[in-house]
């Protein structure tokens, strides 16, 4: 196992608790395309390469509002192969376009991981916008299911697709964020 995992698994955010969580869940289906909304710190980002980089395979595109590209720069240089970087809203209609215009004909995302905007209005969209490009049957994990002070949990209330949401964890303030796990149904 990298031995980076640690230090992201003892970074003291909201993602501490959910760390090794989302490293197996990326190891163990080996996604070949996987999507992330929201890069701030790195935390889950470098998780995910990390995951990716021991499978040998797989490609992450993420999104977020600023170049968060030097994140790679002191300890993750090796992972760089793995990642692309859309700068940009994902509520913006450019944005969209450049995550679909990741995917060859036909493909679609094997898993995404959605951590950006946690208004109500601003994570609906997200998945509105983004759950339509994962593959059925694929992952689409969400952060903050259970966090009262967020919108995500008054959306992960109204999804209806098979899930499972992990309501323990640690943050600042003591705040427990959660972590909701939605299987896209095979249709």
């Amino acid at each position: 196992m990298d031995l980076r995992l640690q230090q992201q698994k003892s970074y003291p955010r909201a993602m501490q608790s959910y760390t090794l969580m989302l490293y197996e869940f990326v190891r163990e289906l080996k996604p070949k395309k996987m999507l992330e909304i929201g890069v701030c710190t790195g935390q889950s980002t470098k998780t995910i390469l990390m995951a990716l980089g021991a499978n040998k395979s797989g490609q992450l595109v993420s999104i977020d509002r600023k170049n968060r590209q030097d994140i790679l720069e002191a300890d993750y240089p090796d992972l760089k192969q793995y990642w692309h970087l859309v700068v940009g809203s994902s509520h913006d209609s450019q944005t969209l376009q450049a995550v679909k215009n990741m995917l060859e004909d036909n493909e679609l995302y094997d898993m995404a991981f959605i951590d950006g905007d946690h208004s109500y209005e601003g994570v609906k969209q997200d998945w509105n916008d983004y759950s339509p490009l994962v593959k059925p049957g694929g992952l689409i994990m969400l952060h903050d299911t259970i966090n009262q002070n967020e919108g995500v949990n008054q959306l992960w209330n109204e999804i209806t697709w098979e899930k499972f949401n992990l309501d323990w964890g640690r943050a600042r303030n003591h705040v427990v964020p959660g972590f909701g796990i939605v299987r896209k149904p095979l249709e």
